[in-house]
């Protein structure tokens, strides 16, 4: 769902084309809020015209669970127009064919109506929510499709999370490099392989570049950079984009054999990196936000910053997190590059990389003061997880 942090949703085919407009409706179906004049095409379309919308002020009163039910098949990218009683779950034309054909209860939703009773296990959950502090349950009814069934309902309420007090950080593994000195850690990816790449920004030619280990923690190889790398980033499952801002330019590297596919842009002092749909996004020193076409390298637009010390960047929902290691900050900024936000602490000194989770909650690693830094998604609330002992 295209939303800022003020709960605004933005036209689905708008931001398609680059374009800010603010959903009037939104079609469950296509998963999108549509404006006023991409409803019109909507509405005319084959593939469309049949699909039932609602208000954005209805859609809002939905519990989050409610909105993130699923409506098209994760297996055949269908609708999911169909339920199986024999299996209490939704399907669509293709699950039949393959998955359900010998079931003998199988009907539209549109003559199958689904009442999901609260199990005892949800029920337990219910009760375990209220201890985490104050939960007011409100019932709502809609005429929004909901093809929903008591398993995922129940893994929904699972992923209720109600802050960054309740987080807990779990110690996976440890990961140690093959020399103690010269150890400037910029950033660090996970593949789908579970390899795990750090960047070490240094220019020594026996320490640097980018460092390959196991999930396990098991030191792999070192890819030799020629230059001290700034930011790292995985574009999908089979590049890895990686900035060098002492050579001005970006490379993009193949995961597998890590030779460079591509050099997308260049001539800028590039920093962190973050992506959205097909663009590129890095923080430029003393310039701003540049959006970049990973193909072709083209720039799509670039926000002005008068943050003078611009390091890393991360751009979630529609909004983009900038970090000053510098001044000790962290900023979010709008799509125009107003500040929504800014947050500091005493605890949080040299901030340089951000990510942020499903629910976004926004993590910091903080070089100067050596600490992990855990923000919630109105900039308010802070926790710090983890502080080096020799800090």
């Amino acid at each position: 769902m295209a939303k800022a942090v003020d709960n605004t949703i933005y036209c689905g085919p708008c931001e398609s084309q680059h374009l800010t407009n603010v959903a009037d409706l939104w079609c469950p179906n296509c998963d999108e809020g549509l404006c006023s004049k991409c409803m019109e095409y909507h509405k005319v379309l084959k593939s469309s015209r049949v699909h039932k919308t609602i208000t954005i002020e209805n859609l809002t009163t939905l519990p989050d669970f409610v909105r993130n039910i699923d409506h098209l098949c994760s297996s055949h990218d269908n609708a999911l127009e169909l339920y199986c009683s024999v299996n209490e779950e939704t399907c669509c034309a293709d699950c039949v064919s393959f998955e359900h054909f010998e079931c003998p209860e199988v009907a539209g939703m549109k003559d199958t109506s689904v009442k999901m009773e609260l199990t005892n296990e949800i029920s337990g959950l219910e009760q375990e929510l209220i201890m985490m502090g104050n939960l007011e349950i409100i019932k709502v009814s809609t005429d929004m499709p909901f093809p929903g069934v008591k398993s995922q309902l129940a893994k929904c309420l699972y992923d209720i999370q109600s802050g960054i007090d309740h987080i807990k950080l779990n110690y996976l593994s440890h990961f140690q490099l093959p020399f103690d000195t010269d150890i400037n850690i910029c950033g660090c990816v996970i593949l789908d392989d579970e390899r795990v790449i750090m960047a070490n920004k240094n220019s020594n030619n026996s320490t640097g570049g980018l460092h390959i280990f196991r999930e396990s923690g098991e030191y792999l190889e070192r890819i030799f950079c020629p230059s001290k790398p700034s930011g790292i980033l995985i574009i999908n499952g089979s590049s890895i984009a990686v900035a060098f801002c002492d050579e001005y330019c970006i490379k993009v590297y193949d995961s597998e054999n890590f030779k460079i596919k591509q050099k997308p842009s260049r001539g800028y002092y590039f920093c962190g990196l973050s992506v959205e749909s097909e663009w590129l996004v890095s923080a430029i020193r003393d310039d701003g936000i540049y959006f970049i076409k990973c193909s072709d390298g083209n720039i799509l637009k670039v926000l002005p910053s008068y943050i003078e010390h611009l390091s890393y960047v991360n751009i979630k929902r529609g909004n983009t997190l900038v970090s000053d290691e510098k001044k000790h900050s962290v900023h979010c900024l709008n799509r125009d590059g107003e500040t929504i936000w800014t947050f500091s602490s005493r605890a949080m000194k040299g901030p340089k990389d951000i990510c942020t989770d499903a629910f976004g909650n926004i993590f910091v690693a903080a070089c100067d003061s050596q600490s992990l830094i855990a923000i919630s998604s109105d900039g308010k609330p802070a926790k710090n997880y983890w502080e080096s002992k020799t800090a």
